[in-house]
């Protein structure tokens, strides 16, 4: 398999920031062919925090369609620190018995209440959309969609959703099998209790 250079997981994709007193982290560069003990070692380093599950999970066909059939059987989650405001920043890595990854898979949602300010711990109980909440997803989902087009070229597909009061929409953008990589961008959104999540799944074609 060729190499398969993803710079902007790290880069604009993340946000993240290192800890105090950590060193200079050499490359920002994430490839496939990726190791799952490679990709420990960098989210260490960046200070990442471990919150694997406890049990068996899987990623859905939906969003990974795993044509392959690999069996992945091993998984790891990771919290970054972000400087999206408001913002909970995930990382699932999804590897075969060999430790090879073979698709990565990020989220974000809005902060849950005893991670976040006093402010937006009022915000996220009233039943009305929050402006600034609504304004920082689309401000990210667009940041994402902007830097693969430049990265990997012009999406297979792009559909972006209105009237979504009270009902979940989905955003949706998808790079297919440009530069031998498969990425895939969405954004579930309901204003009604200012629902946000944005995912970002990326795996090689």
């Amino acid at each position: 398999m060729s190499k398969l250079v993803i710079y902007a997981l790290f880069l604009i994709g993340c946000n993240s920031t290192r800890p105090m007193g950590s060193k200079e982290i050499s490359s920002t560069e994430i490839a496939f062919p990726l190791t799952l003990k490679n990709a420990i070692a960098i989210e260490r380093r960046m200070g990442s925090k471990d919150i694997s599950y406890e049990y068996t999970v899987g990623i859905d066909t939906s969003l990974y369609p795993n044509k392959p059939n690999f069996k992945l059987t091993k998984v790891k989650r990771f919290l970054r620190s972000s400087r999206d405001e408001g913002m909970a920043y995930t990382l699932e890595y999804f590897a075969t018995s060999d430790d090879s990854v073979r698709t990565i898979l990020h989220e974000w949602n809005v902060e849950e209440a005893n991670n976040s300010s006093a402010v937006n711990s009022v915000l996220l109980d009233l039943d009305i959309p929050q402006a600034s909440v609504i304004s920082a997803f689309n401000s990210k989902f667009a940041k994402l969609d902007s830097t693969f087009t430049s990265l990997i070229g012009n999406p297979a597909v792009k559909e972006i959703k209105s009237n979504f009061l009270e009902e979940t929409e989905r955003d949706d953008v998808k790079w297919e099998g440009l530069k031998q990589l498969n990425v895939y961008l969405l954004m579930f959104k309901r204003d009604m209790n200012t629902y946000r999540q944005i995912r970002l799944i990326v795996y090689p074609k």
